[in-house]
C-alpha cells in the first residue's frame, strides 16, 4: 500500500508540473490562454500559431431560423460616437446616432442575406454564446460596447469596452464595415476647411484629411470603404499592434510610446513584405503616406517612401501628405514639424495648394504650430501666398487666436507661433 501512495505522489507532482509549464509557455506565447483558456482568431491566425478550426453551432439549415444582430456603442468624455445599430434576419439594418436619451433620426438600409449569415457565422466561430457577459475596463474615460446576437429564441448580449475576448472587435468592425455605417457617422456635407470654426460644436466639419479627429477614427476602426489594413497600420492601429498591447494590459504590463512605434513599424515591414500596396487610396484618396502624416507617425513615413509611396499624391479634396501633417494642432507639434521635414526631404512640394488653394504654411499657422512653420519657411513656403478667398497664414493664425481667447496657454502657443511666421 504504501509503495502505491509513493508511486501515486510523483505522479500528481508530474501532472501538475506539466501544467505549469504548459500553462507559462502559453501566457507567455498567447496571453489569451491565462485570461479566456483558448487562443481565437476569427477568419485567419494568430501570433505564432495556425489557424483556428472553430465548430459552429449555426444549424445548416439557416434559412429557417430566427436571429438579429444589435451593437451599440456609448459615450465618453472625449468624442466616441454613440449608436445603436440593429439587423433582422431579412437583412434590414436600423441606424440612430446618440447616446439613448437624445438618439437622432433613424437611417435604414439593407444588406444581403448571405452578408447577414456570414455575420452570424462569425458569432459562432468566436463562441459567442460559451463567453462571458461581461469583460471589465482596464482604463477609464473610454466608451462602453454592448453587442449581442438573438438565435432560435436564445439571447446572449456581452459588454465590454478597451480589452474585450479574442476576436469580439473583429467582428464588431466586421459587422459596421459590411453595414457601412461610416456613411452615417462621417457623413457631414460641410467642407472642413480653413473657414471652419476653430472651436464650438461646429469645428469638426466633414470628412477631410486636415480634419485629424475623424482621420484617427477612421483610422482606430477601419470601417471606411477603401480603407485597407495597410493604411490601419500606418496610422499607429494595426491589428497585430493592437493585440500585442492588449496582451500587455492583460499581463498588467505599462505599454509606451517606443513600444507602440516598434511594433508598428515590424507590422509595417511586414505588410509591405507580403505586397500589400503602398498607394492604394480609400474612398476620399487618402493614401498609407497620408494617414501616417496626420496620426503623426515619423518612422512609418520613413519605410513608406522608401517603399515607393508617392509624396505629393493628392486625395480628392487636392491635399498631400505635406498638408497633411502641416494641419495637425492636437498631437504631437514637434514630431509633426519632424514629419514635415522628412516629407520635404523626399522632395515634397511646400507650395502645393488643394483645390482651395490652401497650402501647408497657411494650415500650420491655423495650428499654431510654431515648429512646423519654421521648417516650411526654411523650405521655401511663401508667406504671402493667398487661397482663393483672398487671405493668407498670418490671417488664418491670428483668426484662429481670436477665436481661442479662454484658454491662454493656447493664446501664448499662437504668440509664438506669430512670432515664428514673422520672423522670415
Amino acid at each position: 500500500m504504501l509503495r502505491i501512495r509513493y508511486l501515486f505522489i510523483p505522479v500528481v507532482l508530474l501532472v501538475f508540473v506539466s501544467w505549469v509549464i504548459h500553462a507559462y509557455r502559453s501566457s507567455v506565447l498567447d496571453a489569451d490562454f491565462l485570461l479566456y483558456g483558448q487562443s481565437v482568431t476569427v477568419g485567419g491566425t494568430s501570433a505564432g500559431r495556425g489557424s483556428v478550426n472553430n465548430p459552429s453551432p449555426i444549424p445548416a439549415d439557416v434559412g429557417h431560423t430566427q436571429y438579429a444582430i444589435t451593437l451599440e456603442r456609448t459615450t465618453c468624455f472625449g468624442a466616441c460616437p454613440a449608436y445603436l445599430l440593429q439587423i433582422d434576419p431579412s437583412g434590414a439594418v436600423s441606424f440612430r446616432q446618440g447616446p439613448p436619451a437624445n438618439r437622432r433620426e433613424e437611417r435604414t438600409s439593407t444588406i444581403t442575406v448571405d452578408q447577414f449569415h456570414n455575420l452570424v457565422a462569425g458569432f459562432a466561430a468566436i463562441h459567442f454564446f460559451d463567453l462571458n457577459d461581461v469583460y471589465p475596463e482596464t482604463s477609464s474615460d473610454l466608451p462602453t460596447v454592448h453587442i449581442g446576437l438573438t438565435l432560435e429564441g436564445k439571447t446572449k448580449t456581452i459588454t465590454h469596452s478597451d480589452v474585450p475576448p479574442p476576436g469580439l472587435e473583429e467582428l464588431e468592425r466586421t459587422i459596421e464595415r459590411t453595414t457601412n455605417i461610416h456613411r452615417w457617422l462621417h457623413g457631414d456635407p460641410d467642407r472642413f476647411s480653413l473657414q471652419s470654426p476653430v472651436a464650438g460644436a461646429f469645428s469638426r466639419g466633414g470628412e477631410d484629411l486636415k480634419n485629424e479627429d475623424y482621420v484617427r477614427r477612421d483610422v482606430y476602426a477601419r470601417i471606411k470603404p477603401g480603407m485597407t489594413p495597410l493604411m490601419q497600420i500606418a496610422g499607429g492601429w494595426g491589428i497585430e499592434t493592437r493585440a500585442q498591447g492588449q496582451a500587455a494590459r492583460r499581463r498588467m504590463q505599462r505599454v509606451t510610446a517606443s513600444d507602440q512605434a516598434r511594433w508598428t513599424a515590424d507590422e509595417l515591414r511586414q505588410a509591405l513584405e507580403r505586397g500589400d500596396d503602398v498607394n492604394a487610396a480609400d474612398e476620399t484618396g487618402w493614401t498609407p503616406l497620408m494617414i501616417a502624416a496626420v496620426t503623426v507617425q515619423p518612422q512609418s513615413i520613413s519605410i513608406l517612401l522608401d517603399s515607393g509611396a508617392y509624396v505629393d499624391q493628392r486625395d480628392h479634396h487636392g491635399d498631400t501628405a505635406l498638408i497633411g501633417a502641416a494641419s495637425v494642432r492636437f498631437n504631437n507639434l514637434q514630431m509633426a514639424a519632424e514629419v514635415l521635414g522628412i516629407l520635404l526631404a523626399h522632395g515634397a512640394s511646400v507650395e502645393a495648394t488643394n483645390d482651395l488653394g490652401e497650402s501647408a504654411l497657411m494650415w500650420s499657422a491655423r495650428a499654431g504650430n510654431p515648429e512646423s512653420i519654421k521648417v516650411l519657411l526654411k523650405a521655401g513656403a511663401n508667406p504671402a501666398r493667398v487661397d482663393r478667398s483672398g487671405h493668407d497664414a498670418l490671417f488664418y493664425l491670428r483668426n484662429a487666436r481670436d477665436n481661442l481667447t479662454f484658454d491662454r496657454p493656447l493664446v501664448e502657443r499662437y504668440n509664438r507661433a506669430e512670432s515664428a511666421l514673422n520672423q522670415r
